[in-house]
């Protein structure tokens, strides 16, 4: 007869969806990858395991392996809780990069996407703009799920000079030759170069810079629109955003 098995895994939960009254799913992004368990009784307010399953919660999880593979909860110890009590900005910005993460993050992707995840959500912790970093962690996660905007160049004529607007449509940048052509809006330097930034800087230099509240949430609205266009996916937690 076969045994069940314990396993520890730590990750970072993106998603709760509750099976009965008390109980719930749980998927989590972690440096191993994507990963979800049976957590049984979480929602019970004197649960032991109930801090180290909200959303966002970085923990490490002991689970129960049965003969059929699946994963149920067995003990957790939460590493990070990077929820900002009393900060509207910051709570929108980390419900966008929750759903964000449970609609876009695709299970071959999710190894990729946890450093980068860790990262944007420790910076919110410590204060930075956290629309400043909600903007590239949005950006990154487009590039990783194949929906990068082209910035090097003319996305149309791959000229590299005499940039001015953005194609949603054709996926990225255009020159003045094109920008009509396609349908495209001409957009200030500024704004052109703040894309590019958010596609291009590394994760060791994200708190580098900071963005214009204003700014990122134009962008950050703009990259929604995007999303859904492209791939179907509608963000929820952007009307929220979009009121601030």
């Amino acid at each position: 007869m076969a045994t069940n098995n314990k396993i520890q895994k730590q990750g970072i939960v993106i998603h709760l969806s509750e099976t009965k009254e008390s109980d719930a799913m749980v998927t989590c992004v972690g440096p191993e990858g994507q990963f979800s368990f049976y957590a049984r009784g979480i929602n019970k307010i004197k649960s032991k395991n109930r801090g180290a399953v909200q959303t966002l919660s970085h923990s490490l999880f002991t689970l129960t392996e049965s003969a059929s593979g699946s994963l149920s909860l067995s003990e957790s110890k939460e590493i990070a809780n990077y929820l900002v009590d009393g900060d509207v900005d910051a709570l929108a910005s980390e419900a966008l990069i929750q759903e964000l993460c449970h609609k876009l993050c695709q299970e071959e992707d999710s190894i990729e996407v946890f450093p980068i995840l860790k990262r944007t959500l420790t910076l919110i912790k410590n204060g930075f703009s956290p629309f400043t970093a909600t903007l590239i962690f949005f950006s990154k996660l487009l590039a990783i799920s194949g929906f990068a905007l082209g910035v090097d160049e003319c996305v149309v004529c791959h000229s590299k000079t005499d940039i001015v607007g953005i194609s949603y449509e054709e996926g990225g940048f255009v020159c003045r030759d094109d920008v009509y052509n396609v349908g495209a809006s001409k957009c200030g330097a500024r704004k052109l170069k703040i894309v590019r930034y958010a596609f291009k800087v590394p994760e060791e230099s994200f708190d580098k810079v900071a963005f214009e509240r204003k700014e990122c949430i134009e962008l950050i609205t703009e990259f929604g629109s995007y999303l859904n266009d492209i791939a179907g996916v509608k963000l929820r937690s952007l009307s929220v955003i979009s009121k601030l």
